[in-house]
């Protein structure tokens, strides 16, 4: 029987910094800025959907961030 690989939709802070190529800091800094909210499981890890990963990428771009605030 072959396996049928099921596309994962709930990745961790860590695998959604590898898929858009940032550092977990990066990701952090963005909630602590206010300006995206992940998911909290019951263990307290930090997660997010797999569709608003092209949400994030746009969070990301330079010309989005402010250069008054740091976020």
């Amino acid at each position: 029987m072959k396996a049928v690989s099921i596309p994962k939709t709930e990745l961790t802070l860590g695998e959604a910094a590898s898929v858009l190529s940032v550092s977990l800091d990066s990701l952090r800094s963005l909630e602590r800025c206010g300006l995206f909210r992940f998911r909290r499981t019951r263990g307290g890890w930090r997660t997010v959907n797999a569709s608003d990963l092209d949400q994030l990428h746009r969070i990301l771009r330079p010309e989005s961030v402010s250069q008054e605030t740091g976020c």
